[in-house]
């Protein structure tokens, strides 16, 4: 598997809480019990489609662009670091940091985030963020909400969307991408010594942010090689846990379009490691209904009809009952 040295350094809950999971999570680790429970009952695989709001002429200049260190090509980090933001408005003196009073504690927003639904918080959280908006702050927000994603991975896709609502305002833009880039530079740099379900959550927020992030309109190409890398990890072992494989199908059948689009030599390696599970005795039966459902779904360049899917999801659970 590929170590950290190669990997990244610039640039909800998907559809709720649980999107698209397929195997059951154990242990507590999806935190919202009432909404897993419901959703074993009624499962709806996410919505595939990729369209996103793109920033107009996209990402501005990053004046001290990041470490180049994690990247497999140094030339990916000036693509985007050089990329700009049509009309986007200078942020006066008064909201500088020296100058701002903020309205709302940065730290409770992220703490309550918990307790509102993805709908609430993409409604006010973006304009709180705006009115208490500083270099500091942006920093403290992005670090927050990403220590918040490792903790609790359900909450990935969600504040992916919060991000991606910051990454395409014009008076936010120039102050999140380098925050936020580092941050999840920082947290990549440390997977092998997360905890299991910290490095879940890390899979579950890079993937989702590899497939909101847009800069000129293209996703976020330095963060294909990490994806793909935290992807593989999940099927790395022989025996994967049926945790392994619930995260795995969830963010593969999220992000696997653009992956097939921008790195089908990775998609060939993990499709590939798919195929051997599905036929391996290793897995339960409820993962290799997921892997095969998977191995389908890419060989139908990612679409699969509504009849074949509700097959699919009859068989799961039968098979988890």
């Amino acid at each position: 598997m590929s170590d950290n040295n190669s990997i990244i350094s610039a640039v909800g809950r998907g559809r709720g809480r649980g999107r698209g999971r397929g195997i059951e999570p154990q242990n507590g680790i999806i935190s919202n019990s009432q909404h897993l429970a419901q959703r074993s009952q009624e499962f709806t695989p996410p919505n595939l489609s990729l369209s996103q709001k793109s920033i107009a002429d996209s990402s501005p200049k990053i004046s001290q662009p990041l470490s180049e260190t994690m990247f497999q090509n140094s030339q990916e980090v000036s693509k985007v670091s050089e990329s700009k933001i049509s009309n986007s408005p200078v942020i006066s003196k008064s909201t500088s940091a020296n100058n701002f009073k903020p309205t709302v504690s940065i730290s409770s927003l992220v703490e309550n985030i918990d307790k509102l639904t993805e709908n609430e918080i993409l409604s006010t959280y973006p304009s709180k963020i705006d009115e208490n908006k500083s270099e500091g702050n942006i920093e403290k927000l992005v670090n927050l909400l990403c220590e918040k994603a490792l903790d609790q991975p359900d909450l990935g896709p969600t504040i992916a969307k919060l991000c991606n609502a910051i990454w395409i305002s014009e008076s936010l833009h120039n102050l999140v991408v380098n925050p936020l880039m580092k941050a999840i530079q920082d947290k990549y740099k440390k997977k092998d010594v997360n905890k299991r379900n910290s490095f879940y959550g890390l899979c579950v927020l890079l993937c989702e942010l590899y497939k909101l992030l847009r800069s000129k309109d293209l996703p976020l190409k330095p963060l294909t090689n990490p994806v793909c890398c935290l992807l593989k990890e999940l099927l790395l072992s022989e025996s994967p846990s049926s945790e392994d494989v619930f995260y795995f199908y969830q963010e593969l059948e999220s992000v696997g379009e653009i992956i097939e689009k921008y790195s089908p030599e990775n998609m060939d390696d993990i499709i590939n490691k798919t195929r051997q599970l599905a036929i391996s005795s290793t897995v339960s039966p409820s993962a290799r209904c997921r892997l095969v459902q998977l191995i389908e779904l890419r060989a139908g360049s990612w679409k699969m009809n509504d009849d074949i899917k509700s097959i699919y999801e009859d068989t799961f659970m039968e098979l988890i009952q």
